[in-house]
């Protein structure tokens, strides 16, 4: 009987391991994206409804004034800026590292971009669409080649009746759960040695 419960609690653990972590994003007017797991939605975030939770908002932020400011200090306590420059960039080399190697484990689907340019001159509007295209066309490609990137369509036109530039982006992202965690796991540790390094060196 244990053996059988613990098969099964294995069996269950790898099969959140190989699930999905999906993120919807929705980017025109408003901006919208969620975040769920197994069909559970775990964040969401609707700028279009966001005016009528303003007060709510910011009573949060009241509330949590100065926590980061805070952390922020007590991490910086007893370094020297060059030490404290040096360190950050340090992480930040370790994200960009580790985000590297997870990025072709990133399925992007269902990529829809609708780009119209339009300006108040239309030889402005034509020079700007020219510069859009040289950048957004060979950017498709580039992802294409190198990542899970499955675009549905992406279109870049002009508007010579109008003003203003029109914008909208939508689309999935899913990571499984694994890799999220080895992320994690592996930047954390190789953040604490950098911290390990502070210590040895007295600067704690």
């Amino acid at each position: 009987m244990g053996w059988t419960i613990l098969l099964a609690f294995l069996v269950f653990i790898s099969f959140l391991l190989i699930s999905s972590v999906k993120l919807v994003i929705k980017i025109d007017k408003k901006v919208f994206f969620s975040v769920s797991f197994l069909g559970i939605r775990l964040f969401l975030y609707d700028s279009s409804v966001e005016k009528t939770s303003a007060s709510k908002m910011e009573k949060t932020k009241i509330k949590g004034k100065g926590g980061f400011t805070s952390f922020l200090k007590r991490y910086a306590k007893g370094k020297t800026k060059p030490e404290l420059i040096k360190e950050l960039f340090d992480i930040i080399k370790i994200l960009c590292v580790r985000f590297k190697k997870i990025l072709c484990h990133i399925r992007f689907q269902k990529v829809n971009m609708n780009l119209t340019v339009a300006t108040e001159d239309a030889s402005s509007t034509a020079i700007l669409y020219g510069k859009f295209c040289s950048v957004i066309y060979p950017l498709i490609t580039l992802l294409e080649n190198t990542v899970n990137f499955s675009p549905e369509k992406i279109f870049v036109n002009t508007d010579f009746n109008n003003q203003e530039i029109i914008f909208s982006l939508n689309g999935i992202i899913k990571i499984r759960l694994w890799f999220i965690l080895c992320f994690a796991v592996s930047t954390a540790f190789n953040v604490f040695k950098i911290r390990i390094g502070d210590i040895k060196n007295g600067r704690t």
